[in-house]
């Protein structure tokens, strides 16, 4: 292992064998058949287009910052913007139709999120219903949805996977993979291919933000792009 990390391109091609296999493995022992579900919903629709369909209906144009986001999801971007200027709809934009995490402080916060991009009784949500919800409690938020056991332990299976184009999470589920714990792989492996949005980053600790940011260097270095975005960044980071 120790020939491998100072091997740069032998340790990504080791993760990546190795992480896409551990991730089929797991998949095929939770009998989950789908580890990678499309990002177009039942009616072909990616995110990004849920987000300009919101829009367009009510006749209203994209913000800057949305536009900004839209015309540069092939950059890694440092966002400050001010609370309510849209930044949520812009990461979406931003994430496309590709594989997206977006990463949360707060599990009420991340609720929030996920009940706005998936559900339909919302006013201002987009009904996008390819989305994951995975954070320590996502078990009980599947349970309110399905009112069965049998498919909650399945939909949180698929979340723990990643089988989902577009996961709402916590940074402890992604960049728990800087340790090397065993099987760790499964992480980079599947971020190398992914969009990561960290929004309030100013809410870590230090510990966790030195975390975060080597984690998104590791990302970058393999391949991955990343989005930081925040009201209030602290000049240190």
């Amino acid at each position: 292992m120790e020939y491998l990390v100072k091997n740069k391109n032998l340790y990504n091609t080791y993760v990546k064998i190795k992480g896409l296999l551990n991730r089929i493995d797991y998949s095929a022992s939770a009998g989950i058949t789908e580890i990678e579900k499309s990002p177009f919903d039942s009616y072909n629709e990616s995110v990004d287009q849920k987000v300009l369909k919101k829009y367009t209906a009510n006749g209203n144009s994209l913000a800057d910052v949305q536009w900004y986001l839209y015309k540069n999801r092939d950059k890694n971007i440092i966002l400050i913007a001010s609370t309510g200027i849209g930044k949520t709809e812009g990461a979406l934009l931003w994430i496309g139709p590709q594989k997206g995490f977006y990463t949360l402080p707060l599990r009420v916060t991340i609720n929030a999120i996920y009940k706005r991009i998936k559900g339909s009784s919302e006013k201002n949500s987009l009904n996008y219903s390819p989305v994951a919800i995975l954070h320590s409690d996502s078990f009980n938020e599947y349970l309110k949805e399905n009112d069965s056991y049998e498919s909650s332990i399945y939909m949180e299976s698929e979340a723990r996977l990643f089988t989902a184009p577009l996961t709402i999470t916590t940074v402890d589920q992604l960049f728990r993979f800087v340790f090397r714990y065993h099987g760790y792989e499964m992480i980079p492996a599947t971020l190398m291919y992914s969009k990561v949005v960290i929004d309030e980053i100013q809410m870590y600790s230090p510990t966790i933000i030195a975390c975060i940011l080597y984690g998104l260097r590791e990302i970058s270095r393999l391949g991955g792009k990343f989005l930081i975005m925040t009201a209030t960044m602290p000049k240190i980071l």
